[in-house]
């Protein structure tokens, strides 16, 4: 997509977690996490900021995040099994 500020996987929904264990991570906007994770961004913003949640900073205001990272986040706190 022309003049888009993100990598092009980012609006992908064609990758798998078969993909991201044969090294080909997933970039989610905070839009389709939120989506995924069925929260409001508002909770995202408090993860990041209370909890470590991780997360790539693209601009001052623009944030993405890595599959992996999440996955291995969320089974740190013991939320995934």
């Amino acid at each position: 997509e022309k003049g888009c500020a993100y990598p092009p996987n980012l609006k992908s929904k064609e990758m798998t977690m078969l993909q991201i264990k044969q090294g080909e991570d997933l970039l989610l906007s905070e839009v389709e996490l939120a989506q995924e994770l069925n929260v409001p961004k508002v909770t995202l913003d408090n993860l990041r900021l209370l909890k470590g949640f991780p997360f790539l900073r693209l601009t001052t205001k623009d944030r993405i995040y890595r599959l992996s990272d999440i996955l291995k986040w969320l089974e740190s706190q013991g939320r995934v099994s």
